[in-house]
């Protein structure tokens, strides 16, 4: 609640701003012919400066603290608040359907749209530049700029524009704010994607802790660094201007399944503050030219600026070798990988790659990891303690059965194998009225593992 009201106290400044500069370009309009003179176009211009918006340098909103993290200018905060307008005051646009006194018509110059099923007035690019340009063609040829996709409210995803045709951009496209900082700067909370085709990636957290993580050393050693650099990132970047040097930061987790990459990668999300994304590969995959590329690059714009970890397991799949060109499809395969090697290399955030296989992996790819941490088998000693944290609980083991001997007699296993051998023992203790977990349930449990594994990893000591 103190989010929504410091929000809406600054907002209701922002909208009697606003409502001062249509007014006055409304005034201008009307008083003045299309064809005034270069002195009375600066004039004009002259007289909307004299318009200062809120002081936002103090103001505790997160609409303030948006507008001083990108240093906005007068004529971006105008952008903002227009495109914002139509969701929380649409009356305040209702002047700009002013008729035209010779012709009893719309003005066509203010460019807005008129909702088709009810009376809401929707502003577009047209409208922005009109009420920041009028009619000097010069100044509003070099607004433009406000919509390249350069631009940081399209880099960091603050505006989108509802298409009139054809896909692209045109000063008759609807201006919107996007969904999540609509969300930020109303409500003052944090967007949170729901997954979807638009944003094929879902939330993974754990309620588990670092001490259920099992690690050899080098691999333990390897992850800490990993977390000292995300922890400090922010500062780093932002704070000490190293952005200046660095962007992003990626890491590739290497090892069979089951030791523990998707774990690490979620606790370090959370011992960051930070939201862990997986990215749900078969969504962005397409066996079509150039749809693969498309995927990605809405999801990185989507990511673009968050305080989010991206997580592409089993990245092989998409991150793999090119190839020699043989044939057309081969020569797209490359190109392929080509685009996905400089979408991430230009992404500003914290990806996490996992593979079972690390020899698959493009070396161009490899070469661009800041941190390539392998998680190879557990030796004896690690699968011990990974059979006594799988067995804590209320359910207790029976006396005849020695886990020190399981761990020396079965190799290859895993946490991820520990589990699933879990998941097979409860129940059945649970059928009993000791309410134990019997030597015999562990290796029936271990047998299936080995079976679904078909040997090669899971395997008994003989």
């Amino acid at each position: 609640m103190d989010s929504i009201q410091t929000n809406a106290a600054f907002l209701e400044k922002e909208l009697e701003w606003l409502v001062k500069v249509i007014s006055m370009r409304v005034d201008i309009s009307m008083r003045v012919d299309v064809s005034i003179s270069i002195r009375e176009k600066k004039n004009t211009n002259q007289m909307m400066a004299t318009l200062p918006p809120p002081d936002a340098s103090q103001d505790p909103s997160l609409y303030a603290e948006t507008i001083r993290k990108f240093k906005m200018n007068f004529e971006e905060r105008i952008v903002l608040i227009l495109a914002l307008s139509a969701d929380i005051k649409p009356e305040l646009l209702t002047i700009l359907f002013s008729k035209d006194e010779k012709g009893n018509k719309e003005y066509a110059a203010w460019g807005s749209i008129q909702g088709v099923d009810h009376r809401s007035i929707f502003p577009t690019i047209q409208t922005a530049l009109f009420i920041l340009a009028g009619h000097d063609i010069k100044k509003r040829i070099a607004l433009m700029y406000l919509f390249d996709k350069g631009h940081f409210f399209s880099k960091a995803n603050i505006l989108c524009y509802k298409a009139s045709k054809n896909n692209k951009l045109s000063i008759s496209d609807e201006l919107m704010v996007s969904e999540e900082y609509s969300m930020l700067l109303t409500r003052g909370k944090p967007y949170t994607p729901t997954f979807s085709t638009q944003f094929p990636a879902s939330l993974i957290t754990t309620s588990l802790e670092w001490k259920d993580l099992v690690l050899d050393y080098k691999t333990a050693q390897g992850v800490e660094e990993v977390k000292k650099w995300i922890k400090h990132r922010s500062t780093l970047l932002h704070k000490m201007s190293y952005n200046t040097k660095l962007r992003g930061y990626r890491i590739l987790l290497s090892g069979p399944p089951g030791v523990g990459k998707t774990f690490t990668a979620t606790l370090l999300g959370k011992a960051t503050s930070m939201d862990v994304y997986k990215v749900n590969l078969a969504m962005i995959v397409s066996k079509y030219i150039g749809e693969t590329e498309k995927n990605l690059a809405r999801l990185f714009q989507q990511s673009e600026n968050k305080n989010w970890i991206l997580f592409f397991d089993e990245a092989d799949a998409l991150f793999g070798q090119r190839t020699v060109t043989k044939d057309a499809r081969d020569r797209y395969a490359n190109q392929e990988v080509a685009y996905l090697l400089q979408r991430i290399e230009s992404f500003s955030g914290v990806i996490i790659l996992a593979t079972n296989l690390k020899g698959n992996i493009d070396e161009a790819f490899l070469r661009r990891f800041q941190a390539i941490i392998e998680f190879p088998q557990p030796d004896a000693e690690q699968r011990l303690l990974l059979w006594q944290k799988a067995f804590e609980g209320p359910i207790g083991l029976d006396k005849g059965v020695d886990l020190a001997q399981i761990a020396h007699d079965y190799e290859g296993v895993t946490g991820g194998a520990t589990l699933n051998v879990l998941y097979y023992c409860l129940p059945e203790a649970m059928e009993r009225p000791s309410r134990l977990i019997m030597h015999e349930d562990i290796v029936r449990g271990i047998e299936r593992e080995i079976r679904k594994d078909g040997g090669t990893i899971f395997r008994r000591r003989y």
